[in-house]
């Protein structure tokens, strides 16, 4: 390889180098960006979801640092009269992308379910979590008027818990032939 080549492929090189850092330096401005988000939308969720009886945002360590994307609230259906699947359920219906979380726990899917565990027998707390704990959206997609809506309707939905139970008790699911 001649000096000049090599003198090239330097120049090519630190040019690349530049246009990496660059690419690197607006990824971090864009993770900053998203974690404020998050950061404000869980913010707004847990003021809003603290007025909700038998809904309880999950708080982080505060010793620790959080990207808080994930806004996980933890269904007390004695209080709210509804479940969880429920209340997951019918946010769908209201185009709310909510989500069951951690369910089914680790050991209920293979291969760990067939499987011996050095732990035998239940895992109350993994089975309590997995039937009581729901993600709320979040993210840069999502706006403070869409967490304004989410926290509206699940206290719309917790407000109307019994009845709401009562209704789905007597619903009759519908029965679809196939001709």
């Amino acid at each position: 390889m001649s000096a000049f080549s090599l003198r090239v492929l330097l120049v090519e090189d630190s040019a690349v180098v530049r246009h990496r850092l660059l690419d690197l330096m607006s990824d971090v401005e864009a993770i900053d960006t998203i974690v404020e988000t998050n950061r404000q939308h869980y913010e707004a969720y847990r003021r809003r979801l603290s007025t909700i009886s038998g809904l309880r945002l999950l708080d982080s360590d505060p010793r620790d640092r959080s990207n808080n994307q994930y806004v996980i609230v933890e269904v007390d259906a004695s209080r709210t009269q509804l479940d969880r699947d429920t209340i997951v359920r019918m946010l769908h219906a209201e185009g709310v992308l909510a989500r069951r979380y951690f369910t089914p726990g680790c050991h209920r899917m293979e291969p760990y379910r067939s499987r011996k565990l050095p732990i035998d027998g239940p895992l109350p707390h993994t089975d309590f979590a997995a039937r009581t704990t729901m993600a709320l959206p979040t993210g840069t997609a999502v706006t403070k008027d869409d967490v304004e809506r989410v926290v509206n309707l699940l206290a719309l939905m917790v407000r109307h818990g019994q009845e709401i139970r009562r209704q789905l008790a007597v619903a009759s699911p519908v029965k679809l032939r196939i001709a």
